[in-house]
């Protein structure tokens, strides 16, 4: 069994053991294909964490990994979207950032939801909630980032599953379908810190949240992406 197979083997096993521990522990129910997916999203981050560090070695690469989030392309507006977890509290947040292609904050917006998910439903959730906000401002062209990988491939594969996860899976196909320039792409995690902060802010309103101007606990991650952002297409 070769390296990568044997790290896939070892996370679908850790995956497993942790999804028998959910229906021990918490009566939670999940199957095969929920399994799988998140093992591919753990070992995808820890391979990706293991490529940082790599790099970090070299004092190079420092800056540029430090500024991983781009400007979109001229006339595009970048929607970036994260959730963040309050397990004590038995709630989740949303955060979502909308920013133009000089980097310049358009408008962002934070909700809360009582209730425990697991971590696929919260992410495919703050992307459904981004894509219902985006949809009613009637924006065009826009990207949605995201750094959960397990959401964004289910989202642009042709076959979804059939548990819970999937049911906002499908809202969300619904609206891309309806809005043919809206497009979902991965991220990885240190290009959407900015859109975390908001998403950890977000248990401190009791309701849907929107600014117009960027509030002030996200200044100084916007100070640090906008100095060497770049546009790609």
């Amino acid at each position: 069994m070769r390296g990568c197979e044997r790290g896939k083997f070892c996370m679908l096993l850790w995956s497993i053991w942790k999804q028998r521990n959910e229906k021990v522990w918490n009566n939670s129910n999940s199957n095969v294909i929920k399994a799988n997916m998140m093992a591919q999203e753990c070992l995808s981050d820890w391979m990706g964490a293991k490529q940082i560090c790599n790099e970090m070695q070299h004092p190079e690469n420092i800056k540029t990994l430090c500024t991983m989030w781009h400007k979109p392309a001229h006339s595009i507006i970048k929607c970036n979207v994260d959730a963040a977890f309050f397990g004590d509290e038995h709630k989740y947040g949303i955060g979502c950032l909308l920013r133009d292609e000089d980097g310049k904050v358009v408008s962002c917006r934070t909700c809360i939801f009582h209730g425990s998910v697991d971590v696929m439903e919260g992410e495919a959730m703050g992307l459904l909630e981004a894509l219902v906000w985006v949809h009613s401002l009637g924006s065009k062209k826009i990207f949605f980032e995201l750094d959960a990988k397990g959401v964004v491939d289910t989202i642009n594969a042709d076959y979804v599953g059939v548990f819970e996860f999937t049911s906002i899976v499908h809202k969300c196909k619904d609206i891309i379908r309806s809005e043919q320039d809206f497009f979902i792409s991965f991220a990885r995690r240190q290009a959407n810190e900015c859109t975390h902060a908001l998403a950890k802010a977000s248990s401190f309103y009791v309701s849907p949240t929107i600014w117009s101007e960027p509030p002030s606990f996200i200044s100084s991650y916007l100070n640090l992406v906008c100095k060497n952002t770049y546009h790609y297409q």
